[in-house]
């Protein structure tokens, strides 16, 4: 059994966790939030991360996921059919469903999985408001912000885009690089109800469950894609719109 320490409680972070919960290990996690309003939109969960999820006990009908349904490319302009994609055959193809989820319906099912009593090998410990600020990978070792050493047989960071473990590995600074090309990408949720109490957009959510619409607009090199995630808003949502 291996006495394994993860910085970060994300999606990424969680699943390592469970993974090597399952494999007999003990798990620790530090995350340096409360954890106390997961925010993000929707998520796509490819065949591939179904498996696995399915596989650790999750039932994504009954999390209220939603099956994808086909894709439709329109026209921008007249909202004409150009050519559909399917979607029929992940099942037979990959054994395993695409499904659409709120990213912070996933986030609390994964963090249920990880620290439940119940399921194989020993419960994930995570900490809370614990910044790790140094990570030592000769020990391994992490330093957290009130200057505790936190010893491990094996360290994993998963904290995100602004993690430092990357830095420890290679010996020297990592700084991000700006690619040569930006794309800007405007992501929002809008509740079902706001479309079919409207008699001008009420069609959009009729005969439609799992339908993703794309619309490209080539002269502009832009486009617009509309997928189903569940048919609420998380109250985390509506309390930061509203503040």
């Amino acid at each position: 059994m291996l006495d394994v320490v993860i910085v970060g409680a994300g999606i990424a972070g969680l699943s390592a966790g469970i993974s090597l919960r399952r494999a007999g290990h003990k798990v620790r996690i530090y995350e340096r939030s409360s954890m106390n309003n997961e925010v993000g939109a929707t998520i796509n969960i490819t065949p591939n991360t179904a498996r696995f999820l399915t596989q650790w006990g999750l039932d994504p009908e009954a999390s209220g996921f939603v099956k994808a349904g086909p894709v439709h490319f329109q026209d921008p302009v007249t909202m004409e059919i150009t050519s559909t994609e399917s979607h029929a055959e992940n099942g037979e193809l990959y054994d395993a469903f695409l499904w659409y989820a709120h990213r912070e319906d996933l986030h609390a099912i994964l963090k249920k999985i990880a620290t439940d009593s119940a399921g194989p090998g020993i419960p994930v410990t995570i900490h809370l408001d614990s910044s790790v600020v140094k990570y030592n990978s000769d020990l391994p070792a992490v330093h957290l912000q009130d200057g505790e050493e936190v010893r491990a047989d094996l360290v994993v960071g998963a904290d995100g885009i602004h993690s430092i473990a990357c830095e420890t590995v290679l010996g020297c600074e990592n700084p991000p690089v700006p690619p040569n090309h930006y794309n800007s990408c405007c992501h929002f949720l809008i509740p079902a109800e706001v479309f079919e109490n409207d008699p001008e957009t009420k069609f959009w959510n009729e005969n439609a469950d799992g339908l993703v619409r794309l619309f490209t607009d080539d002269k502009n090199d832009t486009r617009l894609i509309s997928y189903p995630c569940r048919k609420y808003v998380p109250e985390s949502i509506l309390e930061m719109a509203s503040s």
